[in-house]
C-alpha cells in the first residue's frame, strides 16, 4: 500500500474517532463528562452559559475537573462552589479566565513559551515539560475534546486571575476567613472586623485611640502599643485597655463628628438649593433641552470611543486569524510536498494541521464578520454623533436668538420705565419748586408789610 493511502486511512480513522467523541457545544460536553459535574453546577447563572451553549462558538477552553475544584476548596478552607454561587460576577471573572476566544487550538498547536489572551483580557502561559502541556502551571489531563467549533482541554487545577490569586495567597497565610477577603467590598470594614474578632478589643475604643494618637503626634495605629514622645505611656495604656476617659473622649469625638456632619449637611443643602434654582432657570429659558442634548453628545462620544476600541480589537483578531491560517496552509503544503517520506509522526501532524485548518477557517470567517460588524457600528455611531452635534448647535442658536429677543424687550421696557420715572420725577420736582416759590413770595410780602407798618408808627411819634 502506498504511503499516501496509509496517510489517508489514518486521517479518516482519526477524524472518525474525533467525530465519535465530539459534542455539539461546550455546554453539552460539560454536562456529559462526569469529571466536570462540579464545574457544570458552578457555571449555572454566569454569562458564559450563552457562549458555551452556542454551536458556532469558536475558542479553546481549559476546564478544571472535579478534583481540581475540590483542591481549590481545600486551599481556601471552605466551599468554593458556595462562594461562586453567592458571587456570579466573580464566577464569570474566574471562569472567563479559562476561555481563549476565537482560537480552536489542539494540544499540538500549544507551543512551549506561548501566551494566550483570555476572554477576561488576561493572558495564560503555556509550558511543556516531558511531553506534558501545562497552562499557568496546571497540567492538561485530557486534551482535544471537540465541542462544536471549540476545543476543550481538561486541567488538574483551576486557573485564577492574577489579582484573585494574590488575594487568595494572602488570605491563606492569615488567620482570617479567606472568603471574607475574596468577597469584602470595604477593606477598612473587613480589617476592623478581623481585628475585633482576633483581639476582642472594642472597635470604638480602638478608633478613639487612633484619634488620640494622631492628635498627640505619635506614629501608632489602632490596636498597636507602639507610641512616640512623652505621651507614649498614656497612649499605650489607652490602647490596650479602654477606660472611662477613653469612652468619654470617644463620645466627644462622635459629637465633633456629628457637628462636622451637620455643617457638611448644611453646605450640601445650600448647594442642592443652588442646583435646583439653576435647573429651574434652565427650564424657564429652555436651556434644559440643550443640556439633555449635551449629555447625549457626551454619551454618544463615549460609546463611539468604546466601539473604536472594539474595532481595533476585532481587526487585530482578524489579522491574527489570517496569519494563523496562512501558517497552517504553509505547513500543510510543506507536509504534502514530502508525503512520500512520511512517518507516523508526520501522519499525526498532518491530521492535527488538517483539523486545525478546518476549525480555523470558521474562526477566520467569524473574526471577519465581527470586524465588519464593528466597522458598521463605528460608522453608525459617528453619524449619530454628528447628528447630535448639529442638533445641539441648532438648539443653541435658537436659544441664543430667543435670549437676545427677550433681552431687547427687557431693554426697551426698562428704558420706558426709566423715561416714565424721569417724567414723574420731573413733575414732582417742578411742583416742589412752584410750591417753594409761592412760599418764598408769601414770606417776602409778609416781610414788606411789616416794614411799612413800622415806618408809619415811627413817623407818627
Amino acid at each position: 500500500m502506498k504511503p499516501a493511502h496509509i496517510a489517508l486511512l489514518a486521517l479518516l480513522a482519526l477524524l472518525g474517532a474525533a467525530h465519535a467523541a465530539s459534542y455539539a457545544t461546550v455546554a453539552d460536553a460539560v454536562k456529559a463528562l462526569p469529571e466536570l459535574s462540579t464545574l457544570n453546577t458552578n457555571l449555572q447563572g454566569t454569562n458564559l452559559t450563552k457562549s458555551f451553549g452556542d454551536p458556532a462558538f469558536v475558542g479553546t477552553v481549559f476546564l478544571p475537573t472535579n478534583d481540581a475544584l475540590t483542591s481549590l476548596s481545600d486551599k481556601v478552607g471552605g466551599d468554593f462552589s458556595a462562594l461562586i454561587a453567592d458571587n456570579p460576577d466573580q464566577a464569570y471573572e474566574i471562569f472567563s479566565y479559562h476561555v481563549v476566544p476565537g482560537q480552536a487550538l489542539l494540544s499540538s498547536a500549544l507551543k512551549d513559551g506561548t501566551t494566550l489572551k483570555t476572554q477576561s483580557g488576561e493572558t495564560l502561559a503555556v509550558t511543556i515539560a516531558n511531553g506534558v502541556v501545562s497552562v499557568n502551571g496546571q497540567a492538561v489531563s485530557k486534551a482535544n475534546v471537540v465541542a462544536g467549533k471549540a476545543i476543550i482541554h481538561e486541567i488538574n487545577g483551576a486557573l485564577l486571575p492574577p489579582d484573585l490569586a494574590q488575594l487568595l495567597d494572602a488570605s491563606t497565610t492569615d488567620t482570617a476567613d479567606p472568603f471574607a477577603d475574596l468577597t469584602a467590598t470595604n477593606g477598612d470594614a473587613a480589617a476592623g472586623a478581623h481585628s475585633e474578632a482576633t483581639t476582642g478589643t472594642d472597635v470604638a475604643a480602638m478608633t478613639t485611640t487612633a484619634t488620640t494618637t494622631k492628635s498627640a503626634g505619635a506614629s501608632a495605629t489602632a490596636g498597636s502599643p507602639s507610641t512616640a514622645g512623652a505621651t507614649g505611656a498614656t497612649i499605650s495604656a489607652t490602647t490596650t485597655t479602654p477606660t472611662t476617659s477613653t469612652k468619654s473622649s470617644a463620645a466627644g469625638s462622635e459629637s465633633g463628628s456629628a457637628g462636622g456632619v451637620g455643617e457638611a449637611g448644611g453646605g450640601r443643602g445650600a448647594q442642592e438649593t443652588l442646583v435646583r434654582l439653576a435647573n429651574a432657570f434652565n427650564v424657564l429659558t429652555g436651556y434644559d433641552t440643550i443640556e439633555r442634548i449635551k449629555l447625549q453628545v457626551e454619551a454618544t462620544d463615549a460609546r463611539l470611543a468604546a466601539l473604536r476600541r472594539q474595532l481595533q480589537a476585532a481587526k487585530h483578531s482578524y489579522e491574527e486569524r489570517l496569519g494563523h491560517q496562512r501558517a497552517l496552509s504553509k505547513e500543510m503544503a510543506h507536509l504534502l510536498q514530502r508525503k512520500s517520506s512520511w512517518g507516523p509522526s508526520d501522519v499525526a501532524r498532518f491530521t492535527d494541521v488538517y483539523a486545525s485548518e478546518h476549525a480555523n477557517e470558521a474562526a477566520v470567517a467569524e473574526a471577519k464578520a465581527r470586524y465588519e460588524e464593528a466597522g458598521e457600528a463605528v460608522e453608525l455611531a459617528q453619524a449619530d454623533l454628528m447628528h447630535r452635534i448639529r442638533e445641539r448647535y441648532t438648539q443653541e442658536q435658537l436659544w441664543g436668538d430667543k435670549i437676545r429677543r427677550a433681552a431687547t424687550w427687557w431693554t426697551w421696557s426698562l428704558m420706558g420705565l426709566q423715561a416714565a420715572a424721569l417724567a414723574v420725577a420731573g413733575a414732582a420736582v417742578g411742583g416742589a419748586l412752584a410750591l417753594l416759590a409761592t412760599l418764598l413770595l408769601g414770606a417776602g410780602r409778609g416781610s414788606g408789610g411789616a416794614s411799612s407798618t413800622g415806618s408809619s408808627l415811627g413817623g407818627g411819634s
